[in-house]
């Protein structure tokens, strides 16, 4: 905890005397969080005992990464050009408070005569002292991390390989000038080591094992399988194929299928699980592009093979004509020909009802007007037949 503390004071007196020293300039640095009593001198990314000027903005960082992940607005977004760099400030200097001009980069401060990073390269001005073995690498423009004699560089790909892949190495044009598949960082100057796979594309030693542990099994970008071929998996999927044949309806269904790692195309049964082998290679690391359907077994055979009769089978048999035909039909139309009711059909057989309800009531309220009509005129009739008969009377009565 002493140490800590005291490496902390240090930072912090060493921050302070920083402007002061080097005329007005504001400068940050930081202690490593192993640092001891002496204190490390660096950053997160390397351990290096100077800050090198950015050419392009004129500010002092710690290393290229640091400047990078600054943040700024979308107009002075700006990574830095390592090569250019030809300024840095001894840190070593300006913990001791004296004075630090800027100065040509270089291996050793030219003020105190200290050893800035146990590497330094003159072409990438990178500084690191963290114990690694790191090499430039013509042929990729930058530094390495490794031996020297662990790597050969590939013109096609355009990168180092490990000398150990050298014999199964598959080319692949300028593999690491491109973003990893997975995080989207770049392979070519990122400082993650990359791993390429059999089908040639590389990424992130880190995504790779992402990948393991998600249990893919192909590469992202290419769909090859991510493993040799094992035998003892290949059986496993047989003897599960064998052990779930395909229901009846759709034993004579075809699939013409493409193989991710042989490239190799050909027609197969198509089984509604994917389980469909390649003919070739005999890998199940394929995808299907197109399913056949035999002539004459259609939805309205597969129907019938189901055990379906009568209305239902008709019924069925219909609505299938209807969604294999070229048209697009209603929904309405096949829930009709299922003999399906639709929730609106509902409402509108509520109305029907209700209507059909209206009407009645209507028509007994007619029934009984009419035979209100009807007993006023039989009364009337009566009516005029005793009136006929009174007179008849009279006229009889006349007579006598």
């Amino acid at each position: 905890m002493a140490d800590s503390a005291s490496a902390s004071s240090t930072a912090a007196e060493a921050a302070e005397a920083a402007p002061a020293s080097m005329g007005g300039l504001q400068v940050s640095w930081n202690v490593s969080p192993s640092a001891d009593s002496e204190g490390v001198l660096g950053c997160s990314h390397y351990r290096r005992g100077c800050l090198v000027r950015a050419p392009c903005c004129r500010d002092f960082f710690p290393c290229r990464l640091c400047h990078d992940e600054q943040d700024r607005d979308e107009k002075s977004e700006h990574t830095i050009d390592r090569r250019a760099i030809n300024e840095m400030v001894c840190m070593h200097c300006l913990r001791a408070g004296r004075a630090a001009p800027p100065q040509p980069v270089a291996q050793n401060c030219n003020s105190c005569n200290t050893s800035l990073a146990g590497y330094y390269c003159d072409v990438c001005h990178l500084f690191d002292d963290g114990g690694h073995s790191i090499f430039h690498s013509d042929g990729c423009g930058i530094c390495r991390r490794g031996s020297r004699d662990e790597f050969f560089h590939c013109d096609t790909c355009g990168c180092c390989c490990a000398t150990s892949t050298r014999a199964s190495h598959t080319c692949f044009r300028d593999v690491t000038k491109r973003d990893c598949p997975v995080c989207l960082g770049d392979l070519h100057t990122g400082r993650e080591q990359v791993s390429f796979l059999a089908c040639g594309h590389g990424l992130h030693v880190g995504c790779l094992n992402a990948l393991y542990a998600s249990r893919a099994t192909v590469c992202p970008l290419c769909k090859k399988s991510l493993y040799q071929a094992d035998e003892e998996v290949t059986a496993e999927l047989d003897a599960i194929v064998a052990a779930r044949p395909m229901p009846q309806e759709y034993i004579d269904w075809k699939a013409t299928i493409l193989c991710n790692d042989c490239l190799h195309r050909c027609e197969v049964p198509w089984r509604i699980d994917g389980l469909h082998k390649c003919g070739k290679c005999g890998n199940y690391n394929t995808d299907v592009l197109k399913r056949v359907q035999p002539e004459g077994k259609g939805a309205a055979a597969s129907v019938a093979a189901a055990g379906l009769s009568g209305a239902a089978s008709s019924a069925a048999a219909a609505a299938a004509s209807l969604l294999s035909g070229g048209d697009h039909a209603s929904v309405a139309a096949i829930a009709a020909a299922l003999g399906l009711q639709l929730e609106g059909d509902e409402e509108d057989e509520d109305d029907e009802e209700d209507e059909d309800g209206e009407e009645e009531e209507d028509d007994e309220e007619d029934g009984e007007d009419g035979e209100d009509e009807d007993d006023e005129e039989e009364e009337a009739e009566k009516d005029a037949e005793g009136g006929k008969k009174l007179e008849a009377d009279d006229k009889d009565a006349a007579m006598q």
